[in-house]
């Protein structure tokens, strides 16, 4: 989030990077490349859930919490 913050503001000069990782999240339109981070610039900073992952590893351990 903080990468996509400094894409919309002007000034910011350093953001930090997260490489976490996980199966069920798939990040679109990032890359790093001579020392320079390209940033999303699709809806919902670029993330989006791969079902398929999500319904075999997620959702049977999956509980609602009311």
């Amino acid at each position: 989030m903080g990468l996509q913050l400094a894409k919309a503001l002007k000034g910011v000069p350093w953001a930090e990077d997260d490489r976490s990782t996980c199966d069920v999240i798939v990040p679109s339109g990032y890359s790093l490349g001579k020392g320079r981070q390209v940033v999303s610039s699709e809806p919902g900073l670029g993330i989006r859930i791969d079902a398929k992952v999500y319904d075999r590893q997620c959702k049977p351990t999956e509980r609602t919490v009311s």
